[in-house]
């Protein structure tokens, strides 16, 4: 019993110790996991001294696996509206499938006019980012917190960029880019749909919980199965011994 308690003892100290010192070592996690999703809408308007045209379509990300800092997705952007003049195509729309091969530890990531689909998770004011820079706004998108990015840190003009402080996912773009001053683009990309608002993405204590909780339950029912197999001491035999015969009766007086 005693050594159970104590090999229960050293797992829990061991997965705490992993969780103070593996934070520190992953300095850039990703916070993403393989079989999630995310949806977007997405536009783009063009605006010229003559007219003004616009394209707008949706993008569909499916992360198909997840390595330490690095991650690889599908994108599948399509058109559902509108189109743009071939001299006005300075954003170049793809349609159908692309992978991305992305890794939050170097910046890269990206796919058409999104210059980085996921930035380390649980990043915080303050704190450098590679290819992001250093974090100097949060707030709030739609109820997450977030992680903001000027869109000219990417080249993009200027414009805000959300990023989930959890899970490090693009939440939504909106920039506007001016190009040799004769016309300008104003580009929109809004999350619509996810599944990874309902997965556990990387809380290391969620963790130390259950292994806690096995690990009592696994004493528990070793105490219980040791108590079963201890032998019960033998309980004493009734004497045997035959009692003595009575004594001869006595001689009666004639």
């Amino acid at each position: 019993m005693k050594k159970i308690i104590l090999a229960a003892f050293t797992v829990i100290v061991a997965c705490m110790l992993q969780v103070l010192v593996v934070p520190t070592m992953a300095q850039y996690a990703c916070g993403l996991q393989s079989g999630q999703y995310a949806k977007y809408n997405w536009s783009i308007t063009v605006s010229a001294a003559s007219a003004s045209y616009s394209i707008s379509g949706t993008l569909d990300v499916s992360i198909q696996s997840v390595s330490g800092s690095s991650y690889s997705a599908n994108a599948t952007w399509a058109v559902t509206g509108g189109s743009l003049p071939s001299q006005y195509n300075l954003y170049l729309v793809p349609q159908g499938a692309q992978s991305i091969s992305g890794d939050v530890g170097s910046g890269s990531g990206s796919t058409s006019f999104v210059s980085l689909l996921a930035i380390p998770a649980n990043v915080s004011l303050g704190q450098d980012v590679p290819g992001f820079g250093n974090v100097t706004r949060t707030g709030n998108w739609n109820g997450r917190n977030a992680v903001i990015a000027n869109s000219s840190m990417f080249g993009l003009g200027q414009g805000n960029i959300y990023y989930d402080q959890a899970t490090g996912i693009i939440m939504y773009q909106e920039n506007t880019v001016s190009y040799l001053g004769l016309y300008s683009y104003d580009v929109k990309l809004q999350m619509t749909d996810t599944n990874i608002w309902g997965w556990n993405n990387g809380s290391p204590w969620t963790w130390i919980i259950i292994i806690v909780i096995i690990v009592i339950v696994l004493v528990v029912a070793g105490a219980v199965l040791m108590r079963r197999r201890k032998p019960r001491p033998p309980a004493e035999r009734a004497s045997e011994t035959t009692p003595p015969p009575p004594p001869p009766p006595s001689p009666q007086a004639t």
